[in-house]
């Protein structure tokens, strides 16, 4: 997993969500994170892909179990 992905998909968790005191980890999913519902998800996705420049699919979403698996998902998509 690349640590600079995480720390870059970390600073957009804080944006989208608002809050200052999410810390990631490659095994953090939807479950840890109160406000991570369908609609934040959607804010999520649309910010990763403008700062990443990569097309998401409801297909690559349902891949994920957790962040690890979407930052490894990154680093083969920017690659």
């Amino acid at each position: 997993m690349n640590e600079k992905n995480l720390k870059i998909i970390n600073k957009i968790f804080i944006e989208v969500f608002k809050d200052e005191s999410i810390f990631l980890d490659k095994t953090t999913s939807s479950k840890d994170i109160d406000k991570w519902d369908s609609l934040n998800n959607m804010h999520l996705v649309v910010a990763i892909e403008n700062h990443f420049q990569v097309r998401i699919t409801l297909k690559d979403i349902q891949s994920w179990k957790n962040v690890g698996a979407l930052c490894d998902w990154i680093s083969n998509k920017t690659a």
